[in-house]
């Protein structure tokens, strides 16, 4: 009986998250057109709609079978909108719109003040976010941009300040590393978003299992 419950759980988180990512990839679709991207950024890599939807579907089956609290399940769908969403974008154009990282980012600092959690959620944000914003100041933009310093005070908002910095520490060196073979150790931008939505998505799994 708790099997088929568990189970029953997983195809709501799997209907809730994919038809989130649904969302985020529709949302990303029509703003593509207004996103100019620039001449020395990220080459534009294709990345399948269908295939960032049935990732979010998944995630959702992972999340809800762990019978997490009804308000956790629709944050996380809320935060797999905007992983989708910027995904997408980052990959077509090299940029990663605002509304998918502070528009999640500042919903996540509002509930951790109604949780009382507001001041290590804070601390996280800003941890995560310094070294990335040195990094995109130094680079100036080309190594990392802003859209990933701010997708990175999401992680440290989302996951705490450990965990978001191990997860972005693997997907730093799994692009670092796939870059390295696709383009032969030459200078050339990525598009880094991707890499950091997915490590995202895996703390949001881990944490919920």
């Amino acid at each position: 009986m708790a099997i088929l419950t568990n189970v029953a759980q997983a195809l709501v988180g799997a209907l809730v998250y994919g038809g989130a990512g649904l969302v985020g990839a529709i949302a990303a679709i029509a703003m593509l057109p207004g996103l100019k991207r620039f001449e020395d950024g990220p080459a534009p890599v294709d990345v399948s709609p269908i295939a960032l939807v049935a990732g979010a579907a998944v995630l959702g089956a992972f999340v809800a079978w762990r019978h997490v609290p009804m308000a956790q399940l629709l944050t996380g769908a809320v935060v797999t909108i905007a992983l989708v969403g910027l995904w997408y974008c980052d990959a077509r154009t090299g940029i990663v719109p605002d509304v998918f990282t502070l528009v999640p980012l500042g919903l996540a600092i509002l509930f951790a003040f109604f949780t009382q959690q507001q001041v290590p959620v804070l601390i996280s944000s800003v941890v995560l976010f310094v070294p990335f914003a040195l990094a995109a100041i130094f680079s100036k933009g080309r190594g990392m941009g802003w859209g990933d310093a701010k997708l990175a005070a999401l992680a440290g908002a989302l996951l705490g300040m450990m965990a978001a910095t191990f997860v972005l520490g693997i997907a730093s060196l799994i692009a670092v590393i796939v870059a390295s073979i696709r383009y032969r150790s030459k200078p050339v931008p990525i598009a880094f978003a991707p890499y950091m939505a997915a490590a995202i998505a895996i703390g949001i799994a881990y944490k919920a299992w």
